[in-house]
């Protein structure tokens, strides 16, 4: 499983970006961005991980949700990398593939 801490994640879909922080602890991690909120499970498999993500708008910024709904509920493959995990996963209602990368910030003093 990925240490406990606080993540930058990075989300990328059809040419687009958006990104925010998350926190893990365990197996959970929750966090947000200026208008999206997101929290799950990160689930090790072997070498694997796999990440169950619910989404939620929480401020409205005007702007529409990447992946094109506020509401959404996603599961992606991924690998861990020396400084978090990259994954991967089918956008709903479209198939097509989104991506979202988790980079460890690190805090000094901070502990989970």
């Amino acid at each position: 499983m990925l240490p406990s801490g606080l993540y930058g994640v990075r989300f990328r879909y059809q040419g687009k970006q958006a990104s925010g922080v998350v926190t893990i602890t365990g197996d959970s991690f929750a966090g947000g961005d200026s208008g999206m909120a997101y929290h799950g499970k990160l689930i090790r498999s072997g070498g694997q991980l796999r990440a169950k993500v619910t989404t939620l708008r929480h401020t409205d910024t005007g702007g529409v949700a990447l992946l094109g709904s506020d509401n959404l509920e996603l599961v992606a493959e991924g690998q861990p990398t020396a400084s978090g995990a990259i994954f991967s996963g089918d956008a709903p209602h479209t198939g097509q593939r989104f991506e979202f990368s988790l980079s460890r910030i690190r805090t000094p003093g901070l502990t989970f």
